[in-house]
């Protein structure tokens, strides 16, 4: 049986799935662009993720020069890379 099937249509199993990496970086620098920052916490909120998985993906956004972390610890954030 599909993974369609199981979860009720394709629809249903991408809401099930959530968004892939790459739209997890795009909601992250979209949400950044409008809000001007964001933390660990409201990435993990923002693409339904862990805050380990939120971490990485910041952690890559920073290494790939596309965002900058302020502050260290929880009073860490990100902006958009100048």
């Amino acid at each position: 049986m599909s993974a369609y099937k199981r979860f009720g249509g394709e629809a249903a199993y991408l809401r099930q799935k959530g968004p892939e990496p790459q739209q997890q970086e795009a909601m992250i620098l979209e949400y950044i662009g409008k809000n001007n920052r964001i933390t660990r916490s409201k990435a993990a909120e923002l693409c339904q993720l862990g805050p380990f998985q939120a971490k990485r993906i910041l952690k890559k956004l920073v290494n790939d020069g596309k965002i900058t972390q302020k502050g260290a610890k929880r009073g860490a954030y990100y902006e958009l890379a100048p």
